[in-house]
């Protein structure tokens, strides 16, 4: 028959069946064939397992707290486009989709009135209250990202990715398309119709348009990016004797006569 023996957490016995024990005391059944180190490790692991469960279920409950906070940042209980961080930082209601009630969802807003909207600000890494957000002279929609030859704006108003410069993968870059089917490609020409074509901005007047400026690598306000005292428009970049200013920049000469 096991004998039952009362210890303390150090394994030493303090009392036996029927007498009363002080302190913590962990009771065993010590059978005729075990260890006394046997006994002893499981005695002075009790209160080590006790913490353990403890700081186990606090750091568990942490956890949920943490899912739950992450989980509400992320989340978009109004189906506006926009998550509850980002609406926190477009001073916008989370759970409101139309906030200022104009009929415009807070996502498809654009309060910079920097050609983006909400949605393609964050999503381009752009501040949705800041229509220059890198300070650099140029208004966010008018930034090239993929140099493209398409504005970010333009990117949106085409349907291609102003994070890809061959949205669909066809060996043609999306300011080269012709999406309107008109004869001229998309970076030549601001209206997306085939009915009239607006000619292109050219910010600094160096001859060559922002869009090729961006093909370039040139800044589209100054004339004379990299002060070699030549324009812009006047530099040869593909060195086959024809300005940069005559032919188009994406296309390497594709308007040459």
């Amino acid at each position: 028959m096991p004998i039952t023996i009362l210890t303390d957490e150090k394994g030493k016995p303090v009392a036996r069946r029927g007498r009363k024990a002080k302190g913590l005391l962990t009771e065993i059944a010590w059978l005729p064939n075990q260890k006394e180190g046997e006994m002893h490790l499981t005695i002075s692991a009790e209160r080590s397992l006790k913490r353990f469960f403890a700081i186990g279920t606090l750091c568990a409950a942490l956890a949920i707290m943490s899912m739950g906070t992450a989980h509400a940042a992320t989340s978009d209980p109004d189906h506006d486009g926009l998550t509850n961080a980002q609406e926190k930082i477009t001073h916008t209601d989370p759970h409101k989709a139309d906030t200022n009630a104009n009929g415009i969802k807070d996502g498809q807003e654009n309060p910079d009135h920097d050609g983006l909207t909400n949605i393609k600000e964050f999503k381009l890494g752009y501040k949705p209250l800041d229509a220059d957000s890198n300070n650099n002279g140029i208004k966010d929609g008018s930034e090239d990202k993929d140099h493209d030859g398409l504005t970010n704006a333009d990117e949106s108003k085409y349907g291609t990715s102003p994070l890809d410069a061959d949205t669909n993968d066809d060996g043609t870059e999306d300011g080269d398309e012709d999406e309107d089917g008109d004869g001229t490609d998309n970076e030549d020409e601001d209206d997306g119709d085939a009915t009239a074509d607006t000619p292109d901005s050219d910010n600094d007047g160096d001859n060559l348009d922002n869009e090729d400026e961006n093909d370039y690598g040139d800044d589209p306000n100054d004339a004379d990016s990299d002060d070699d005292g030549i324009d812009d428009g006047d530099e040869d970049e593909d060195g086959d004797g024809v300005a940069d200013g005559s032919e188009d920049g994406d296309d390497q000469g594709e308007d040459e006569q």
